[in-house]
């Protein structure tokens, strides 16, 4: 009974042992017997060749578990030594070879073959035709007798004398019709003229009625063209004191000439004989024109006229 049960554990460890050699050759077989893919054909313009490699996997082997089976122990009183079990030998995995990749050669480019030229016959040049040209015969003249003649060519005469007179006519309408209208231009442009002329008038008239009349000016405005010699007269000075200084204000009236036309007294310097030897003196000078717009005109101005006795 115990060599039975001993011998069992031995059994089981060489059947699986010969299962996983059976197991790895036939994975081997399968790897050996395994067709590797070939590659696609290339195109030929395509020089550079292409590189397969192949990676295979290795299977692991499966490993069977072998459960232990019961000891069965015998009574205490016969002990029996148990023999213990030999140790299962290690499996060596086999590994397959890798094949070598295969490297496709490129196929050579069929060299292009030289074109031969044909010759081609130039073709025959056409016959150029030769056209014949029509001749032309003179349409036979009408017979016409001298009575017929010279009607045409009294009509003729009449037609070109109608003509001249029409065209003579139509020279003369167009000679008087110039005419016409250089006549009304010349009567236009001299009514132009005469009307610029009466404005013209018309505006000198009413510039120089508007000069006549006076224009205020200031002491500034005037200046003496010929100033007359204001000096007091001996029967003056003897009525004042050495260093007496007197003002006298004379308003005068200037034409367009320049002459002083009025000079009346617009203040008194407090001594009447002065006053009046002052404003007589006044209208013996005479003025530069004063003027408004460019033009002369008649200036009222109010001088001072200043005396210091010496």
């Amino acid at each position: 009974m115990n060599n039975k049960s001993s011998s069992s554990p031995v059994k089981v460890n060489t059947a699986t042992i010969i299962a996983v050699l059976a197991l790895h050759m036939g994975v081997a077989a399968a790897l050996v017997a395994l067709d590797t893919p070939k590659p696609m054909p290339k195109k030929p313009e395509i020089e550079k060749p292409i590189e397969i490699e192949l990676l295979t996997l290795a299977e692991q082997p499966e490993v069977l578990e072998v459960a232990p089976q019961p000891v069965v122990t015998p009574p205490p009183q016969q002990p029996v030594s148990k023999p213990e079990p030999p140790k299962p030998a290690p499996v060596k995995k086999v590994e397959p070879k890798p094949e070598p990749a295969k490297v496709t050669k490129p196929e050579p480019k069929p060299e292009p073959k030289p074109v031969e030229k044909i010759k081609t016959q130039p073709e025959p040049k056409p016959e150029p035709k030769i056209e014949k040209t029509p001749i032309v015969k003179p349409d036979p003249k009408p017979v016409i007798d001298n009575t017929e003649q010279q009607r045409l060519i009294d009509k003729a005469a009449a037609e070109r004398a109608a003509a001249e007179r029409a065209a003579a006519e139509r020279a003369a309408a167009e000679r008087a019709a110039a005419e016409r209208a250089a006549a009304e231009k010349a009567a236009a442009e001299k009514a132009a003229a005469e009307k610029a002329a009466a404005e013209k008038a018309a505006a000198e008239k009413a510039a120089a009625a508007a000069s006549n009349i006076p224009q205020n000016f200031s002491a500034n405005q005037a200046s003496w063209r010929s100033k007359p010699n204001f000096s007091i007269p001996p029967a003056v000075v003897r009525r004042l004191n050495p260093g007496d200084r007197l003002r006298v204000m004379v308003r005068l009236t200037v034409d367009k000439s320049g002459t002083v036309t009025s000079a009346t007294l617009a203040k008194s310097s407090g001594n009447t004989a002065l006053d009046n030897y002052t404003v007589n003196t006044a209208k013996k000078g005479k003025f530069n024109p004063f003027t408004k717009g460019g033009q002369p005109v008649v200036g009222v101005v109010t001088l001072p006229i200043d005396y210091q006795v010496n």
